[in-house]
């Protein structure tokens, strides 16, 4: 059976891709500026997990916007994701909610007892275009002028590059015209089979499986991708020996859980913030709000594997919730000032909406203190408010 990936007809001309990006105006900017050029290095150095130096390259102002564009009108409404591939996936497909984050990732191995983990080694580093272009052309049937355009937006001296907003997407289609095939045979074993970017997990409920042919056939497909594994990385684990985790979530019970040494952390930070939040004025601090931030994103967490100890967390946030100060309502009035001065077309821009939004974030802290002064900037941002906002402002 013909595996389809790609939604609609795929366009074939050059020209007509780049009128469907809507880039006319700049595609001869960008196709005269040199590859070099389009990339620098970070301000901030990025290292792994084993000290090494990530490789990660920023974009220019004019490379990010071709790539983000590709993103928002090619990868996410016309690529048909697997079912077993996760992170980076859109959580809105076709006005469908399809969250494939790293708890859903768990979730389909759920009430495992044994598990095989592999790891692709410089995932990004180690993809080729003609690798790329492959899958675009054979796989996704683009023409060859379309997919080497898509590869050169894409690619940094032939590779895919870490920091490039559309390579963690490009990641996930190289395996299109192997994978589904893999877990065909692995589903034919009874294993579960799922790949978050470059973490690849197969579990079965029989306990202390042999996964030596699971893990043959995973590596004959790295190798026709010329993919190297990463095997420090490699691990076989079995539930009568220690928990099995699947991205930092157990993964031996009918849903996801969080280990112990997790929950300890979560009441650590929430006892350091009530302490904090005594502090004369510092719940009006931008430190004060990051941290509270941070741990209430933890919290949340706890929601979606339903931990019991969900409610009682949340409810010692509500009581030392971040404090407006006047700088806040000063720079809320300073960004919608600028804002003003822009014409409606400028309303789609992702800075435009990025601004918009942080003035939304600040008045909701705002409307704690100040009611007036919450009501008169959620008026002044109606009157400004991007046309696909799908949230209230007040």
């Amino acid at each position: 059976m013909e595996i389809k990936y790609y939604r609609g007809d795929p366009i074939k001309k050059l020209e007509n891709f780049i009128s469907f990006l809507d880039l006319e105006d700049d595609y001869e900017a960008f196709i005269s500026s040199n590859s070099s050029s389009r990339y620098r290095e970070p301000v901030k150095s990025a290292y792994k997990s084993d000290g090494s130096k990530r490789r990660v390259l920023c974009p220019n102002k004019l490379t990010r916007k071709f790539q983000r564009r590709i993103n928002n009108r090619f990868f996410k409404p016309k690529i048909i994701w697997p079912e077993f591939v996760y992170g980076s996936i859109p959580k809105l497909i076709n006005g469908i909610e399809d969250s494939r984050d790293h708890i859903k990732c768990a979730e389909k191995h759920c009430g495992a007892k044994s598990l095989l983990k592999m790891d692709i080694s410089d995932f990004f580093d180690n993809i080729h275009k003609e690798h790329i272009k492959d899958i675009l052309v054979n796989t996704l049937d683009l023409s060859n002028e379309v997919a080497d355009f898509i590869c050169d937006v894409c690619c940094f001296e032939n590779t895919l590059v870490q920091g490039a907003l559309t390579s963690s997407y490009v990641a996930n289609l190289i395996f299109f015209d192997l994978e589904h095939l893999l877990v065909k045979r692995l589903e034919r074993k009874g294993l579960t089979y799922t790949r978050f970017i470059d973490d690849i997990s197969v579990s079965s409920t029989a306990s202390n499986f042999n996964f030596n042919t699971a893990k043959k056939l995973i590596e004959d497909m790295l190798l026709q991708k010329d993919l190297p594994i990463n095997e420090q990385k490699e691990e076989v684990s079995y539930s009568s020996i220690k928990p099995l985790m699947v991205h930092g979530l157990r993964v031996e019970f009918d849903q996801p859980r969080l280990p112990a040494k997790e929950i300890a952390k979560i009441r650590a930070e929430v006892h350091a913030l009530t302490k904090k939040a005594q502090e004369n004025n510092f719940r009006k601090s931008r430190s004060y709000r990051r941290s509270f931030d941070r741990c209430l994103g933890r919290i949340h967490k706890l929601a979606r594997v339903k931990h019991p100890k969900h409610g009682y967390f949340k409810n010692a946030l509500s009581d030392i919730q971040p404090l407006p100060s006047a700088v806040d309502i000063k720079h809320c009035f300073f960004i919608i000032k600028k804002l003003e001065t822009y014409p409606d077309s400028y309303r789609e821009k992702y800075w435009y909406k990025k601004r918009f939004n942080l003035v939304v974030y600040m008045n909701g802290i705002i409307k704690r203190l100040y009611k007036d002064k919450y009501t008169e900037i959620s008026e002044r941002l109606k009157e400004i408010e991007p046309k696909d906002r799908k949230y209230d402002i007040g």
